[in-house]
């Protein structure tokens, strides 16, 4: 699973790491550019086939390296 985030954040990049996910990434723009003050979640992935589409896996162990 891959996404590509491209991101310039006023005060530089250093919360953003490798295997960072979506919900994180929102997070961290919000905290940053908004003056949020919301906590990280847990780095997951989750899959789910088109016939069920409301039966996730979680993959997060076969897709992200430790």
């Amino acid at each position: 699973m891959t996404i590509l985030n491209a991101l310039l954040l006023p005060g530089g990049t250093e919360a953003i790491y490798p295997h960072i996910t979506p919900v994180n990434t929102f997070r961290v723009v919000f905290n940053q550019v908004f003056g949020g003050n919301y906590e990280r979640l847990p780095d997951r992935a989750l899959y789910s086939e088109y016939v069920t589409p409301y039966d996730f896996i979680d993959v997060t162990g076969g897709v992200l390296a430790p």
